[in-house]
């Protein structure tokens, strides 16, 4: 989840399998097709860039498994598809 200052907040929901307690790599798209707003509304292009202008946390919710222990990034970088 992305939250900005305006008290906005963005959620991605990732379709990636994922194994309990194992370090792993995961791409998530900054478009805002691949987002939703916290009422369960599509997200345009404003909100997505006014969210990421004053972006003030990512969040991140460890529910893929019951057994999961910690969640955390160690790494988190903005890369320009070309």
């Amino acid at each position: 989840m992305f939250q900005s200052n305006a008290a906005i907040r963005l959620l991605y929901f990732g379709r990636d399998q994922l194994e309990a307690n194992r370090p792993q790599n995961i791409t998530v798209p900054l478009y805002e097709q691949y987002w939703q707003r916290q009422d369960g509304q599509k997200v345009d292009r404003a909100h997505m860039l006014m969210t990421l202008s004053s972006l003030e946390e990512v969040l991140i919710k460890a529910t893929y498994t019951t057994s999961t222990l910690e969640a955390a990034y160690v790494v988190m970088s903005i890369e320009k598809n070309s």
